[in-house]
């Protein structure tokens, strides 16, 4: 490690999993997946880092200054597997074979881009 460089946790070198969200999180995440213990929320207006740690922990967004208010969030490669949330004691409140993607791509965020 360089001199004056604290010790440093890697994340995993698993591969990420990106997730279209069908209800399972509040309305305005498109996509999100988890690594290390921190979830990567997606909406339209930013992209939010949710740390590993008790409530209140540290959350970091990222905004896209001057952008496309209304982008939008498209899939990338479709993976093998699915994912399923039991939330709730009724099957009718559980979100079952949520597909996974290799990524999220934020089309027409920036004229050109």
């Amino acid at each position: 490690m360089p001199p004056g460089i604290a010790d440093q946790t890697a994340l995993p070198a698993e591969p990420l999993a990106f997730v279209p969200n069908r209800g399972q999180t509040d309305p305005r995440v498109r996509f999100q997946t988890h690594a290390a213990g921190a979830e990567v929320f997606f909406t339209p207006a930013e992209v939010v880092l949710a740390l590993p740690g008790d409530a209140g922990s540290p959350v970091v967004r990222v905004r896209f200054e001057g952008a496309n208010p209304s982008p939008e969030l498209a899939p990338g490669a479709p993976l093998p597997g699915v994912v399923n949330y039991y939330l709730g004691q009724s099957r009718a409140e559980w979100l079952t074979g949520l597909p996974t993607y290799d990524g999220v791509v934020y089309r027409a965020l920036y004229p050109g881009v």
